[in-house]
C-alpha cells in the first residue's frame, strides 16, 4: 500500500513538472522572448496583410503613431509551444516587422487558433488571439502592392 502511494505522489508529481515544462519552455524560445521584449524604437517598419480580406483590402503600414499599440499587442505573446500543428484553412493575420537592425519578424494569428512568431507556432486559446480582431491597426486599408511576398 505505501509502494502504491509513493508512486502515485511520483506518477502526480511528473505530470506537473510535464505541464508546467510545456508552458514554461516557451517563454524562453527566442521568438518568443523578442515577441514579448519588442520595444517601439526596435521597429522600423510595420506592414499587415490579411487573408481573407472582407473589404479587398488585405495590406496596410502601420503608421509609427501606432507601434506603442502594436508592441502592446505583441508583448502579450504567450501559449503551449506546438511542434507538429495541424493545417488549417481559413484565415490569418500577419504583421511584418522590420526591426531597426534590417531583420524582418513575422507575426501571425492564424484562424484565431495558432500564434506564429518566425515559423515558431503557439497555442494561446481562441480568446487570447479573437482579441486581435477588435484592434484597429490589425486591419488592411489598401490593396497589396504588387511585389508584396507574404
Amino acid at each position: 500500500m505505501k509502494k502504491r502511494k509513493v508512486f502515485t505522489a511520483i506518477f502526480i508529481l511528473l505530470c506537473a513538472f510535464v505541464l508546467a515544462y510545456s508552458y514554461i519552455c516557451p517563454l524562453f524560445m527566442p521568438s518568443m522572448q523578442w515577441a514579448r521584449n519588442l520595444k517601439v524604437e526596435e521597429i522600423k517598419k510595420a506592414e499587415l496583410f490579411q487573408f481573407p480580406a472582407s473589404n479587398n483590402k488585405p495590406y496596410s503600414i502601420i503608421l509609427p503613431e501606432n507601434y506603442e499599440r502594436l508592441c502592446n499587442i505583441i508583448n502579450n505573446s504567450k501559449g503551449k509551444f506546438i511542434s507538429s500543428p495541424k493545417e488549417l484553412t481559413g484565415g490569418f493575420t500577419a504583421i511584418y516587422i522590420t526591426s531597426s537592425d534590417g531583420e524582418v519578424h513575422k507575426v501571425s494569428n492564424i484562424g484565431n487558433c495558432y500564434l506564429v512568431i518566425d515559423g515558431d507556432y503557439f497555442s494561446p486559446g481562441y480568446k487570447n488571439l479573437s482579441l486581435w480582431d477588435n484592434e484597429d491597426i490589425l486591419k488592411g486599408t489598401a490593396p497589396a502592392p504588387e511585389n508584396f511576398q507574404y
